[in-house]
C-alpha cells in the first residue's frame, strides 16, 4: 500500500508541474488540450500492452499512475479555464497573480523573436531566390559574350584569310614593318614565315641591310648558323642568282682584315670567311669553283707566310690549322 501511494504521489506531482506549464503557456497556444489528449493516448496504449499483450510490469503501473493522473488533472484545467474570466486567454494562473502575467510577457517575447527569425529567414529565402536569378542572367550574359567572342573570332579568321594574299598587309598583321632592316633580321634569325613573305612581297635577297651595310644573302654568309641553308633554299625558290657576280665587301685580300670590295660570286665570298657549311651548298648548287678555287689558295697562302712569322713564338700556329685548308678541298674535290 505504502508502495502504491508514493507511486500516485511522484505522478500527481509530475503531472501537476506538467499542467502548471500548460497553463502559463495558454497565451501562446492551448499546451492543456495537447496535454489530455497525449495523456489519453498513452492511457490507451498502456491498456492495449497490458490486457491485449499481457504484458504486466512495474513500469505499466507507474506509467498509468501517471497517465491517470495527468488526464484527469488536465481535463480539469482544460473545465475550469472555460469558466473563470480570462482564463481562457492567459490561463488560469496569470488570470489571478500578476506575476506569473510577467512570465507569460517573456514567453510571448521568445514568441516574437522567433517570429522575427523567421522573417528574416524568409527575407534571406527571397535574396537567395534574387540572387539565383541574377546569377542565371550573368550566365545567360556570358554565353551570349562567349558567342559574341567566337562570330568575332571567326570574322577575324576570314579577314586574316582575306589578307593572307597580300604579303605586306600579313606581315603588318604581325606587327613587321615593310623595312630592309626588317627582312634582313628575319634572315638572320631564321623566321622562314616572314622571309617567304619578305620574298613574295617582292623583297629582293640582294637588298642592302642598312646597319650592316652589305647585301642581306653575302651578310648571311659570314654566318656560320644551320638555318642559313634554309634561308638560302627560300631565296632560290624565289628566283635568287648564286653564281652572279655581285659587289661584295671581302677582308684580308689587300692587308688583314682591312675591308675590300670586289666583285665576286657568292661562293668566292663564302670561301673567303671560311664558312665551310656555304662553300659545300654553293657548289653543289654548281656555282662556278674557278674564281673561289684561286682566292681560297691565296687566303691559305697568305694565312701560312703569316703564321712562319710567328714560329719563334706563342702565337704559332700548327700549320694544320690553317682554316683554309678544308675549303679548298672542297672546292678542289667538286
Amino acid at each position: 500500500m505504502k508502495k502504491h501511494l508514493s507511486r500516485i504521489g511522484a505522478a500527481l506531482a509530475l503531472g501537476s508541474s506538467l499542467l502548471a506549464f500548460a497553463d502559463i503557456a495558454q497565451p501562446i497556444a492551448p499546451v492543456a488540450v495537447y496535454v489530455m489528449v497525449g495523456s489519453a493516448a498513452g492511457l490507451f496504449l498502456l491498456l492495449v500492452i497490458r490486457f491485449i499483450f499481457k504484458y504486466k510490469r512495474e513500469a505499466i503501473s507507474v506509467l498509468s499512475y501517471f497517465f491517470t493522473i495527468t488526464l484527469t488533472l488536465a481535463i480539469g484545467l482544460f473545465s475550469y479555464q472555460q469558466v473563470i474570466p480570462d482564463a481562457k486567454s492567459k490561463g488560469i494562473l496569470a488570470s489571478q497573480f500578476k506575476g506569473i502575467e510577467g512570465i507569460q510577457s517573456s514567453l510571448g517575447m521568445l514568441s516574437k523573436d522567433i517570429a522575427t527569425i523567421k522573417k528574416d529567414v524568409k527575407e534571406v529565402s527571397n535574396k537567395v531566390d534574387s540572387v539565383k536569378q541574377d546569377t542565371s542572367k550573368i550566365t545567360k550574359n556570358i554565353e551570349e559574350v562567349k558567342r559574341e567572342a567566337e562570330s568575332i573570332s571567326s570574322k577575324m579568321d576570314k579577314v586574316k584569310k582575306e589578307t593572307s594574299d597580300n604579303p605586306r598587309k600579313e606581315l603588318a598583321n604581325m606587327g613587321v614593318m615593310w623595312t630592309a632592316e626588317q627582312f634582313g633580321m628575319a634572315a638572320s634569325n631564321g623566321d622562314l614565315k616572314v622571309v617567304e613573305l619578305f620574298l613574295k612581297g617582292g623583297m629582293k635577297p640582294d637588298v642592302i641591310w642598312p646597319s650592316k651595310k652589305r647585301r642581306v644573302i653575302s651578310q648571311l654568309l659570314t654566318r656560320h648558323s644551320e638555318h642559313s641553308i634554309k634561308v638560302f633554299n627560300l631565296f632560290e625558290k624565289y628566283g635568287a642568282n648564286f653564281g652572279k657576280k655581285r659587289r661584295i665587301m671581302l677582308y684580308g685580300q689587300r692587308g688583314a682584315f682591312r675591308p675590300v670590295y670586289s666583285n665576286s660570286n657568292l661562293l668566292e665570298a663564302a670561301a673567303e670567311w671560311q664558312n665551310l657549311a656555304m662553300t659545300r651548298y654553293l657548289v653543289k648548287k654548281g656555282v662556278d669553283t674557278s674564281g673561289a678555287l684561286k682566292q681560297a689558295k691565296h687566303s691559305m697562302d697568305r694565312w701560312h707566310s703569316i703564321n712562319e712569322r710567328y714560329k719563334s713564338t706563342s702565337s704559332y700556329k700548327n700549320p694544320n690549322a690553317n682554316p683554309y685548308r678544308k675549303i679548298v678541298g672542297v672546292l678542289q674535290n667538286q
